[in-house]
């Protein structure tokens, strides 16, 4: 709080140009995070897709089915075990600052939606 007070201080300006610089600084880093996420999501949802389509594909009780069923099992497992550990620590760093609860879910969110990209459902594949 001190730190905002000693701002409000500066002359006008300089408090417009700070606002301008965090407001771009901010614009930036979600650009950035974004783009970074999408295409690290798209290259694991390939991956998942093949798996799958593996899977279907392969003669049933096979070991290549076997296999890539584990396969998108555990990448469907590692994203959730993920979720529920950022869900408990954004529970525990709550109490200190509420804000950290809102972004902890929006994370967790985040993972569950990855584990779901393992699992597509078989029907939506091409023909």
């Amino acid at each position: 709080m001190e730190l905002v007070e000693e701002i409000l201080k500066w002359p006008v300006i300089i408090q417009g140009a700070l606002g301008s610089f965090l407001f771009w600084f901010i614009l930036w880093a979600g650009q950035k995070s974004v783009n970074f996420a999408s295409t690290k999501v798209s290259e694991e949802k390939e991956t998942a897709i093949y798996f799958a389509k593996t899977f279907a594909e392969s003669e049933i009780g096979s070991d290549i089915q076997d296999r890539s069923f584990q396969n998108s099992m555990y990448g469907a497992l590692h994203y959730f075990v993920k979720s529920i550990l950022v869900i408990v620590m954004s529970m525990l760093l709550g109490y200190l600052l509420p804000v950290f609860k809102l972004v902890g879910f929006l994370i967790a969110a985040y993972f569950l939606f990855r584990s779901l990209s393992y699992v597509p459902h078989f029907d939506s594949f091409e023909k």
